[in-house]
């Protein structure tokens, strides 16, 4: 009961929303959790998404209206934060912009990596998907704003794990069914549904 009383006084002196960061923790627990046991057999059907055939749902067909309803909640604050900030319209949709391009390349390598080819690519999943996600960090790490060397160090940081991502994107091979290869390269669908992309532009 302290521990939560003094998260709620150092919410209230800071611009975090302790409701909202509740309640987006438990969405984002609960997604992991369902994702998590989704392969496992005779769990019971409580634990399952309902049959698209019947007329009910279960609490994991509740996870993407939580994260849409999150979502709508988070945005405005967000916003309202960088205005506080005195930015402009223009800064914050350049923030926006470039937030949605890093996340829509994310997209593109997260869904390829179960059409992995290990064969082709000559390297092991394993090994490319670290290598993807160190290059990932690189890129978007939010470094700290200094002067001088450390702010060559930290560009050069980026290049390097956008030079690797341009490059593992080649190596990155798909399964030959053209089918298959169609929906994999397409990342929108499962993109929006899994990471909540529209927050995750305005933070």
């Amino acid at each position: 009961m302290g521990t939560l009383i003094a998260m709620a006084t150092e919410s209230t002196t800071s611009d975090r929303v302790l409701s909202i960061d509740i309640f987006r923790g438990l969405t984002i627990l609960t997604m992991i959790f369902v994702n998590d046991v989704a392969g496992v057999r005779n769990i019971p059907d409580w634990m399952k998404h309902f049959p698209p055939a019947g007329d009910g749902m279960t609490f994991v067909d509740l996870v993407f209206p939580a994260f849409l309803f999150i979502v709508g909640m988070s945005i405005p604050f967000a916003i309202e934060k960088r205005r506080r900030l005195a930015e402009s319209t223009a800064s914050v949709w350049k923030h926006i912009l470039i937030r949605t391009a890093g996340l829509l390349t994310l997209g593109v390598f997260m869904v390829n990596i179960h059409g992995f080819n290990e064969a082709s690519a000559g390297m092991s999943r394993n090994v490319w998907e670290l290598l993807m996600f160190v290059s990932a960090v690189l890129v978007w790490n939010a470094y700290p704003l200094e002067h001088g060397a450390r702010h060559t160090v930290y560009r050069v940081l980026r290049w390097i794990g956008a030079a690797s991502l341009i490059g593992l994107a080649g190596q990155g091979a798909v399964k030959t069914d053209p089918v298959d290869r169609r929906l994999r390269h397409h990342p929108l669908p499962r993109f929006f549904r899994c990471h909540g992309v529209a927050h995750r532009c305005t933070l």
